[in-house]
């Protein structure tokens, strides 16, 4: 009998120690997934193409009527929109912005006899619908006198 037990035990401990090394092997196996799907997540990452937005350009910034500018911009390729941005400070602090879709912007309720500063840029949106902006253009000093 006691030699049934002992062959018995053998056995036993011989099975679950098997189990434990199939456990270990399948947490293993997760883990490394888990890194090899990190490392393809990086690659995606890296070979997507790199959107670029030209500069925009103005083709004119005009007072024509009383407290307003018409600010028009040059085509930009490929460029869903424009962001303009305007101030009455040269270093744009509390600097205004207006975003627009076509090449002509009025800006309206601005204050006589001030000289404001004018930029814009051009700006596409990627697959997801986030907005990537291209470099400023050179800044417009403009005086509002009517």
């Amino acid at each position: 009998r006691s030699y049934d037990t002992a062959v018995n035990w053998n056995i036993l401990t011989c099975i679950c120690s098997l189990a434990v090394i199939v456990v270990i092997s399948a947490v293993l196996i997760i883990c490394m997934k888990e890194t090899e799907l990190k490392q393809a997540k990086k690659k995606a990452k890296k070979a997507a193409p790199k959107i670029v937005v030209g500069k925009a350009r103005f083709l004119s910034v005009k007072n024509k009527a009383s407290k307003k500018l018409v600010i028009s911009m040059k085509v930009v390729a490929r460029a869903n929109g424009y962001c303009v941005q305007y101030s009455t400070n040269k270093k744009f602090k509390k600097a205004k912005t207006k975003l627009t879709k076509k090449r002509k912007l009025t800006i309206k309720k601005l204050k006589k006899k001030k000289t404001y500063y004018i930029r814009v840029r051009a700006y596409r949106l990627d697959e997801k619908g986030k907005k990537i902006f291209g470099p400023y253009s050179k800044t417009k000093k403009i005086k509002i006198k009517k």
